[in-house]
C-alpha cells in the first residue's frame, strides 16, 4: 500500500467533481486507493449532506481534518482595525474583495467590490486601503502577512471544514493514518 501512495496523483477540482470521480472509479473498480479532499462550507449544510450521503451509500467514509473560521483582513489604519470583532454591517461598510465561490453567497454578490483568486493581489489592495478581504484563520501559517494590515475575527463567523473521503479500508491504512497524524 505504501508504494501505491508514493505514486499518488493530485487533482484540483470542486467537491462535486471529487465525489463524481471517486464514485466513477469505484464503479469501474479502478483506483482502489483513491482519497479525496473535501472543503465543506458551513453555509451549505444541505448540499454538503447530499454530497456525503451519495458517498456513504457506496461505502465511502469521511474523516474531518480541520475547521477554519474565516477572519477579515483590514488596513491597519482603518477604524475596523481597533475592533475586537466585526459584524456583517461593519464588513459591508467597506469595499470587499474576495476569492469568489461560497463567500459571495455569505455577503451577497451585490456587496462584492472585486473577485480574484490571487491572494497576494487582494492583500496589496487591502494594504493600500482600497478594500478589505476575507482570509482563512490558518492564513497565518502559510502567509507571512501583509504589512500595514490587521486581521479581525467576525462576530458571526462561518467556517470551512476540510476532510478526507475514501473507502473505509483506505482510511484504515497505516499510510493514511500517518497522513492524518
Amino acid at each position: 500500500i505504501e508504494e501505491a501512495f508514493a505514486s499518488a496523483r493530485f487533482f484540483q477540482c470542486d467537491n462535486e467533481e471529487i465525489a463524481d470521480s471517486l464514485l466513477a472509479a469505484d464503479e469501474a473498480q479502478q483506483d482502489a486507493l483513491a482519497l479525496g479532499l473535501l472543503c465543506l462550507f458551513s453555509t451549505d449544510t444541505e448540499r454538503n449532506s447530499e454530497l456525503l450521503e451519495r458517498l456513504y451509500a457506496r461505502g465511502f467514509a469521511f474523516q474531518p481534518y480541520l475547521e477554519s473560521y474565516d477572519e477579515v483582513m483590514v488596513p491597519a489604519d482603518s477604524d475596523l482595525a481597533s475592533k475586537t470583532s466585526l459584524s456583517k454591517s461593519d464588513i459591508l461598510s467597506y469595499p470587499l474583495i474576495v476569492s469568489g465561490g461560497d463567500i459571495q453567497r455569505v455577503f451577497g454578490k451585490a456587496s462584492i467590490y472585486m473577485v480574484t483568486a490571487d491572494s497576494l493581489f487582494r492583500y496589496q489592495v487591502v494594504q493600500k486601503g482600497q478594500a478589505i478581504t476575507v482570509v482563512p484563520a490558518f492564513h497565518h501559517i502559510v502567509d507571512s502577512g501583509a504589512q500595514g494590515t490587521v486581521v479581525v475575527p467576525m462576530k458571526e463567523p462561518y467556517y470551512l471544514e476540510v476532510g478526507f473521503v475514501a473507502k473505509r479500508e483506505v482510511m484504515e491504512s497505516p499510510v493514511v493514518k500517518r497522513l492524518f497524524a
